[in-house]
């Protein structure tokens, strides 16, 4: 009778033998498994970090551009400002050649009209 609760002994420690060989390749399976997920999370990590270096930094350079866009607009109205005080004084500079004009036929006339008097008046003497 000993013999055979050896045995069966020997079955079940066999058994069990097997059961923990399992037990230790499923758990290097999961050990594996899980190194791999961690390691692809430390991937998507880094991914996110760049991808939020990359937000900051196309945030600040679009805050620069409309800094810039900003910059310009200004000078383009104050370019506009000096054009139209330019085209504003000349526009009065016309008016003043112009009058200036107008006086000196005014007295180009007036001359004319003292040497035509002065050239019969010469002749009468």
């Amino acid at each position: 009778g000993g013999g055979a609760a050896v045995q069966k002994l020997r079955l079940k420690n066999t058994a069990l033998q097997e059961d923990l060989d399992d037990v230790r390749l499923r758990n290097k399976d999961l050990l594996k498994d899980l190194a791999r997920k961690e390691e692809r999370e430390e991937d998507l990590r880094r991914d996110l970090d760049k991808l939020r270096t990359r937000t900051r930094e196309e945030g600040d350079e679009k805050r620069q551009m409309e800094e810039d866009l900003r910059a310009y607009k200004e000078q383009v109205r104050q370019y506009r400002l000096q054009l139209d005080s330019t085209a504003d004084s000349v526009v009065a500079r016309e008016e003043r050649n112009r009058e200036a004009k107008k006086g000196l036929r005014q007295k180009t006339r007036e001359i004319n009209a003292i040497e035509g008097e002065r050239a019969r008046l010469g002749e009468e003497l």
